[in-house]
């Protein structure tokens, strides 16, 4: 028999249940009229009776669980099923005699005609509820990488583990890391204590000057001593003489200033601390700390290691792929609705979900947060090309993003690929079918690299205020540069 069910889902018309109806009648009628043919007919046709009532039946439930049926056609509809009740008790009362049994099956295809036009009727309706089976568990797959250049000691989890965030997962050999910051650690004392002989240098430039400044004055007033006595009491060549060295001193005085803003240059708009080399060698300090805080690979986020490819011994570069973390708690279902069921689908609508991992027993709640720009085939590897070829039209399919209720995830958790079955609910339609503001705060975010910038700039201050302490005792006034106005003074 065909029941309800099955006319909703493969769309029989009413002509084409007829006409097979009527040729099945034929073929029985013209069989021979035996007691045991008569007997089969009669259960035949109480047991097509039986069935109409039933999806009869099923039709008014329906009608009456439908919010958006309006009177005039449920009384249509009201209507079509009493004529369809008469007609199938007419058509049992009629299968005494052989002449009226082509009329019971003739009745029988007028009644499966009737159904088949309420069925197309009910589901044309805006039918709130839409389910699909093409819907399956998606999640973050955290790639574990390196970021430096080692061999691998050891593998603190395998595959199906649990992890936690910032558990050391891989430990590379940190040999040369360990070398390459006492070399930076070196490199920054030396530079600083070279900076600090910049800073001298000022001072004896500028003690320089002013010693040369004396000789000039001096040599100046021996000029003007001889030029200015009377006459026969100094010889014109002491007279040369004296002007030679008075432009000899000047000489030396403009030279020695010129090394003094030398000097000056080195040191100027800046002080030990944050002078240009030293920043430089503080750099190379933080690089060598964070690579030998990198060769211990540690765990971002907390989830379960899967696809686990590296060995110990093993020589690893940046980028190479190690293992995978899933975070169970960043999961979601990818329900991929055919184009024209998505006509009433919006944001923030609720969705039942049910999974064959935990049967219908275990239903989850989650809700509509995010339909595709695209249609799933858009972005295939093989995307079709409609301009070529003959062309033939293909329902195409949207993915709409469901995020699932924490709590449930915590009692029942779901893996990524898990087949799932969704409806949702789409009597508030009041929500956007699109997103329309931009998320301004981090999706996903972890501090276990932050952590590692905080330590080794730690150690990189202890190391600069070591060595000022031991460089501050060299000179008096205390180790700083004059402003670049004051160097010009």
């Amino acid at each position: 028999m065909i029941t309800m069910k099955q006319l909703s889902v493969s769309r029989v018309s009413a002509s084409e249940i007829e006409s097979s109806l009527t040729t099945g009648a034929s073929r029985i009628l013209r069989m021979p009229p035996c007691p045991e043919v008569i007997e089969e007919r009669n259960r035949m046709a109480r047991e097509i009776h039986d069935t109409l009532v039933q999806e009869f039946a099923g039709i008014s439930l329906h009608l009456e669980a439908a919010d958006s049926v309006d009177n005039a056609a449920r009384e249509n509809i009201s209507e079509y099923v009493a004529r369809a009740r008469e007609l199938a008790k007419c058509g049992l009362e009629s299968t005494t005699g052989r002449k009226s049994k082509l009329r019971m099956f003739l009745f029988a295809a007028l009644l499966l005609a009737i159904v088949a036009v309420v069925a197309a009727y009910f589901f044309r309706l805006d039918y709130p509820y839409l389910s699909t089976e093409d819907a399956y568990v998606h999640g973050n797959q955290i790639l574990l990488t390196p970021r430096v250049t080692g061999t691998v000691v050891a593998i603190n989890a395998d595959d199906t583990d649990l992890v936690q965030k910032g558990q050391p997962l891989v430990v590379l050999d940190d040999s040369d890391a360990n070398v390459q910051l006492l070399q930076a650690e070196g490199a920054l004392g030396d530079t600083m204590r070279k900076v600090c002989q910049y800073f001298v240098s000022v001072r004896q430039s500028k003690a320089n000057v002013e010693a040369r400044g004396i000789d000039l004055a001096k040599a100046d007033d021996d000029y003007h001593r001889r030029t200015t006595a009377q006459s026969g009491t100094v010889s014109a060549e002491d007279i040369t003489h004296a002007r030679q060295s008075a432009d000899g001193a000047r000489q030396t005085l403009e030279a020695t200033q010129q090394q003094l803003a030398a000097a000056q240059a080195m040191v100027v708009d800046s002080d030990l601390a944050h002078h240009p080399l030293v920043l430089q060698a503080e750099a190379n300090v933080l690089d060598a700390h964070l690579a030998l805080q990198r060769t211990t690979i540690k765990a971002p986020e907390t989830g379960y290691i899967v696809r686990r490819n590296v060995q110990v011994g093993q020589r690893v570069t940046p980028g190479t792929a190690l293992l995978a973390i899933v975070p169970l708690n960043q999961i979601w279902v990818d329900a991929n609705y055919k184009e024209q069921e998505l006509r009433n689908v919006r944001i923030g609508q609720p969705v039942s979900l049910t999974s064959d991992f935990y049967g219908r027993s275990v239903k989850y709640k989650g809700r509509v947060v995010g339909l595709n720009p695209s249609t799933g085939a858009a972005f295939s590897l093989l995307p079709p090309d409609e301009g070529s070829g003959n062309w033939i039209k293909i329902i195409q399919r949207v993915p709409v993003r469901i995020v699932l209720e924490g709590k449930q995830l915590e009692g029942f958790p779901l893996r990524i690929g898990l087949s799932m079955r969704t409806v949702i609910d789409t009597h508030d339609r009041r929500g956007e079918k699109l997103t329309k503001v931009s998320t301004a705060q981090a999706v996903y975010s972890t501090p276990i690299y932050s952590d590692e910038w905080s330590r080794a700039n730690e150690l990189m201050q202890n190391l600069v205020s070591t060595n000022l302490e031991a460089l501050s005792s060299l000179a008096d006034p205390p180790l700083s540069a004059p402003t670049y106005g004051q160097a010009q003074k």
